[in-house]
C-alpha cells in the first residue's frame, strides 16, 4: 500500500542546479550593486537606485531561500507529489533569477548602450551555460535508468 504524499515531511536538498543559479545569483547581486555604485554615485538619481536594488536583492533573497520551503507558498498547482514540488523549486528558483537579470539589464539600460549589451550577452551566456550543463546531468541520468 502506498503512503499519502505529505508535503510538510517533504526536504529540498541542494543540487547542481540549484547551487548554479545560486552562484549566478550572486554574481549577478554583486555585479547589480557595483554599477549602482559606479553609475550613479554623484548624482541625484542614486537614491531611486538604490531602492530598486534593495527591493530586487530582497526578493531574490526570499525566493532562493523559499525554494528550500515549498509547503509555506501558495501554487497555483497542488504540490501532491514529488515531481510537482521539483517543479515548484524549479519554477521559484528561475523567478529569482529571472528578476534579477531584468534588474541589471534595466539599470545598465539607464547607463550607455555598450555595457548594457555586454551585460544582457554575459548573462545569456550564464543562463545558456546552466541549460547545457543541467541538459548533460539529465541525459546521463536517463542512461543509467537504461
Amino acid at each position: 500500500m502506498m503512503e499519502k504524499f505529505d508535503l510538510k515531511q517533504t526536504k529540498v536538498h541542494r543540487t547542481l542546479e540549484g547551487m548554479l543559479i545560486e552562484v549566478a545569483c550572486a554574481i549577478m547581486l554583486a555585479a547589480m550593486w557595483a554599477l549602482t555604485w559606479r553609475y550613479w554615485h554623484a548624482t541625484d538619481m542614486l537614491e531611486s537606485r538604490i531602492i530598486v536594488c534593495v527591493a530586487v536583492t530582497i526578493m531574490t533573497v526570499f525566493l532562493l531561500v523559499s525554494a528550500y520551503f515549498p509547503s509555506y507558498l501558495a501554487w497555483s498547482f497542488p504540490l501532491n507529489n514529488i515531481n510537482a514540488v521539483g517543479r515548484a523549486v524549479r519554477v521559484t528558483r528561475y523567478w529569482a533569477l529571472a528578476g534579477l537579470l531584468a534588474t541589471v539589464i534595466g539599470l545598465v539600460g539607464w547607463g550607455t548602450m555598450k555595457p548594457g549589451l555586454g551585460v544582457f550577452i554575459g548573462c545569456g551566456l550564464v543562463l545558456k551555460w546552466t541549460a547545457a550543463i543541467l541538459e548533460f546531468k539529465n541525459k546521463d541520468e536517463k542512461e543509467k535508468l537504461q
